[in-house]
C-alpha cells in the first residue's frame, strides 16, 4: 500500500478575493451630497432633516463595509459641524427668537400699543442696548426704536390693524397674515 494522495483540482474555484462592491457606494455618497447640498444651500432651516438623514446614510454605509468609506466618514463630519452651527446658533439666538414668535403672535396688541404710544413695549426695550447697536445700523436703521417703527408699519401694510381684525377687504382677522420684508442683517418672514 502506498502513501500517496490523491487531490482533484479539476474542480476547484478559487474564493472571490473582493467582495462585490458593484453599486454599494450609494449610501455613502447619498450621505456626502446630503451634508454638502445643507451646508452649501440651506445651512439653517433645513439642518436637522438633512444632517440627520446624511449621519443615516453614512452609519448604514459604514456598518455594511460596501466600500465608499471616505465619503461616509467626510459626511459624518460635515454634519457634525452643520449640527454644532446649528445649535450654535439657537442657542445664542433663543431670546430673540422667542421674542419675535411672541411678537407676532400677538401683533394686533403690539400694534394697538404702537398706535396709542408710539413707543417700544418694555419687554422689548432690551435691543435699544448697545450691544445691539451695530446690528440696527448695519440693517439700515438708526436704532431698534426706528426697526421697530417699521416693523409695525410693515404689519399695518399687511393687514394687522391693532384691534383683532385684518385691514384688508374682507378680512376676518383668522387669515394668515403675509409678513415678510428683508433687512440686510436678518431675514425676516412670517
Amino acid at each position: 500500500m502506498s502513501n500517496e494522495v490523491f487531490i482533484d483540482n479539476n474542480n476547484y474555484q478559487a474564493p472571490d478575493e473582493k467582495p462585490d462592491k458593484s453599486g454599494s457606494k450609494g449610501f455613502a455618497i447619498t450621505a456626502l451630497v446630503l451634508s454638502i447640498v445643507n451646508i452649501v444651500c440651506c445651512f439653517f432651516a433645513l439642518t436637522p432633516l438633512f444632517a440627520t438623514l446624511a449621519l443615516i446614510f453614512a452609519i448604514i454605509s459604514l456598518a455594511a463595509h460596501k466600500g465608499g468609506k471616505g465619503m461616509a466618514i467626510a459626511a459624518i463630519i460635515l454634519a457634525g459641524i452643520a449640527y454644532a452651527v446649528f445649535f450654535g446658533i439657537v442657542i445664542a439666538y433663543k431670546e430673540p427668537i422667542q421674542d419675535y414668535a411672541k411678537f407676532i403672535g400677538n401683533a394686533d396688541h403690539y400694534v394697538q400699543l404702537y398706535d396709542e404710544t408710539h413707543e417700544v413695549p418694555e419687554e422689548f426695550q432690551k435691543y435699544n442696548d448697545a450691544k445691539y447697536s451695530k446690528l440696527w445700523v448695519d440693517s439700515g436703521f438708526k436704532n431698534f426704536n426706528d426697526f421697530y417703527a417699521q416693523l409695525i408699519a410693515e404689519l399695518k401694510k399687511n393687514g394687522v390693524t391693532g384691534n383683532g381684525a385684518a385691514a384688508s377687504s374682507g378680512g376676518n382677522g383668522s387669515d394668515p397674515v403675509d409678513l415678510s420684508f428683508r433687512v440686510p442683517a436678518i431675514d425676516f418672514a412670517i
